[in-house]
């Protein structure tokens, strides 16, 4: 499997996740890992929005937990496991914001519910009342019934650029595949890659 760009491999195999999912969205799930400064972890699942030569994208809110920690200490590291496939990839690397034109690009391609959601949450913050919360989203969707939602500024993108990936496929009598590309950094060309034992 191995493939001198970690990026060209990595669009091949969720090209095969893609199509063992037959389009069930939730093949893009990743579990992202974030710590605070004092190194205190906190892990979540998200949707990979996005692969592009300059890294992995996901969309949230600015003023989440994961956000907070991204913007105290921008190293991160990701899990994508395809249980169909039997295969995996890890991601280590630096999260950095998305272009205004990647978030608002992103943000008005989803539906309007998802897009009032995004403005209406005050995500990770302790909810008083899901009723009012229910009746501010349903406020919002009678005030933008005939117009366009723009996107709030306190919601965006974020990019991972990747210094490490690894890629894990099983094996019979659990002697897995495992290979690692790396790089000194996030915006070298070069990537050098190593096997790993299982």
């Amino acid at each position: 499997m191995e493939i001198q760009n970690p990026i060209e491999l990595f669009r091949k195999w969720y090209k095969e996740a893609e199509t063992a999912y037959s389009g069930d969205e939730q093949f893009t799930a990743m579990c992202l890992a974030t710590s605070t400064p004092s190194g205190v972890p906190s892990a979540r699942m998200v949707l990979l929005r996005g692969v592009t030569e300059q890294g992995f994208y996901f969309f949230t809110n600015y003023e989440s937990r994961k956000s907070q920690e991204i913007k105290s200490n921008p190293k991160v590291a990701c899990v994508i496991y395809w249980p169909l496939l039997h295969k995996q990839v890890r991601i280590e690397g630096i999260a950095i914001m998305a272009s205004e034109e990647e978030s608002d690009r992103y943000f008005n391609s989803r539906s309007k519910g998802s897009q009032l959601s995004a403005i209406v949450s005050k995500q990770s913050q302790v909810l008083e009342s899901k009723d009012k919360l229910i009746n501010k989203w349903n406020d919002l969707q009678e005030f933008y019934k005939d117009k366009v939602v723009t996107r709030p500024k306190f919601w965006g993108g974020w990019c991972i650029l990747p210094q490490k990936i690894e890629f894990w496929m099983s094996g019979k009598d659990r002697l897995h595949d495992r290979i690692r590309y790396f790089r000194e950094h996030t915006d070298s060309k070069i990537w050098s890659v190593e096997h790993l034992s299982p």
